[in-house]
């Protein structure tokens, strides 16, 4: 399967570029909604966890506290070291099965997908939550992707739009951890989502509603900038406020995947 590994730094605008190509009908795997699939209750990952860290990172009904594992890894390597080993080797082996399953045009299993919703729906929420003064000095950005959502609903071209009876030959993995967790050198493309470092601070500042030097602290924890610029094979810029400008991006690069990974074999209609 022709895989194209889409990365970018926190506040960058990553999630929007996916939705365009998502909007093509590309299966998008994403890492996050992976991350806790596997440690979904009565999984293995969840049964190491609970046996490392006990039963205090467990909640009532079974499922992982992840503020209970967080205050518990940090701060303190070792136990962050022996979190991630019971972690990724999880999340890489479900990535790899979710890649096969695209690649012999069978869906998803609905646990992803219930999953990716809730994971929404708590995010929802959390923004819900904002006081009326932070949603009335919202970022541009913020007024970008809530835009965006309603532009997505423009007809496209329907000989570039894919389906489950369709499939794209290509798949997009969203992974905001590529080069940390290996995955650059299992993807064909790497195409980072990209932005001036004062916007991108402005915008997590505005997400996260923190202090500056709260979201600097943030960003400097990610793989640095001119790394992920320097490996890339493609960029996208999400400096410019304009829709039009990202959905053009994204349909040049939608059509040049597509045309490599016929060239590559990838198997397409």
């Amino acid at each position: 399967m022709y895989k194209v590994g889409l990365t970018g730094g926190i506040g960058t605008g990553k999630s929007y570029i996916g939705k365009i190509f998502a909007a093509y009908g590309v299966k998008i795997i994403d890492s996050d909604v992976i991350a806790r699939v596997v440690v979904l209750p009565g999984s293995p990952t969840l049964a190491a966890i609970s046996a490392h860290f006990g039963e205090q990172v467990i909640t009532s009904e079974g499922a992982l506290n992840r503020r209970a594992l967080r205050e518990l890894v940090f701060g303190n390597p070792e136990q962050l070291a022996a979190l991630n080993a019971m972690m990724h080797p999880a999340i890489h082996q479900l990535i790899a099965d979710y890649c096969h399953l695209v690649e012999s045009h069978q869906p998803l299993p609905e646990v992803y997908y219930r999953t990716a919703a809730a994971q929404q729906k708590a995010q929802a929420s959390a923004q819900a939550a904002a006081s009326a003064a932070d949603q009335a000095s919202a970022s541009a950005f913020a007024q970008d992707s809530a835009s965006a959502d309603e532009e997505l609903g423009i007809a496209l071209d329907p000989t570039l739009v894919f389906s489950e009876e369709r499939p794209a030959p290509y798949v997009i993995l969203d992974i905001p951890l590529l080069f940390e967790s290996g995955w650059d050198r299992e993807v064909d493309r790497i195409l980072v989502v990209d932005c001036e470092p004062s916007l991108q601070l402005a915008r997590v500042m505005q997400r996260d509603r923190c202090s500056a030097e709260q979201a600097a602290a943030i960003i400097a924890r990610q793989c640095p900038r001119e790394f992920k610029l320097t490996h890339a094979t493609e960029v996208i810029t999400t400096d410019s406020p304009s829709i039009a400008d990202k959905r053009q991006a994204v349909l040049n690069l939608h059509c040049k995947y597509l045309a490599q990974a016929r060239a590559a074999g990838a198997i397409a209609p």
